[in-house]
């Protein structure tokens, strides 16, 4: 395996590799997760995209915003993640292409403590092509 610092070092090649793949995030409702229309939507073209590429891996991130408690996010960004991955299975991509991780509220997309940024904060973000084992749960 590798540490969290490696996780982080590739994560940022990764984030490039991402973007230019055309996956999106989904993002939640407050303290939800729930699905939207517009998610399962995003998600059905990320699904078409990592169907067409059986050799990415992507890492699904669960993220929360800054309310509540650091271990209570931790679980709630867990099962964003968890739900995604489901979601992603059910329409046809292979298990060992998703892998998920929690952030909680830990690292956030963005600092303000207003509505517009926590629902920028409370999603699922596919980071593809990091393949560590002491993070990635599977």
């Amino acid at each position: 395996g590798g540490s969290p610092n490696d996780y982080w070092l590739n994560r940022t090649r990764a984030q490039q590799f991402t973007a230019q793949s055309g996956l999106e995030d989904v993002h939640f409702e407050f303290n939800s997760i729930q699905l939207s229309e517009r998610a399962k939507t995003v998600l059905m073209a990320n699904a078409q995209w990592l169907k067409a590429h059986p050799d990415a891996e992507v890492t699904i991130e669960g993220h929360c915003d800054e309310r509540g408690t650091s271990s209570y996010n931790y679980v709630l960004g867990e099962k964003r993640a968890v739900r995604t991955k489901a979601y992603l299975a059910s329409l046809g991509v292979p298990d060992e292409q998703l892998h998920v991780m929690s952030f909680g509220k830990d690292n956030p997309a963005c600092w303000e403590s207003t509505e517009p940024c926590f629902q920028k904060n409370r999603r699922a973000h596919l980071v593809l092509g990091i393949t560590v084992a002491s993070t990635a749960m599977r």
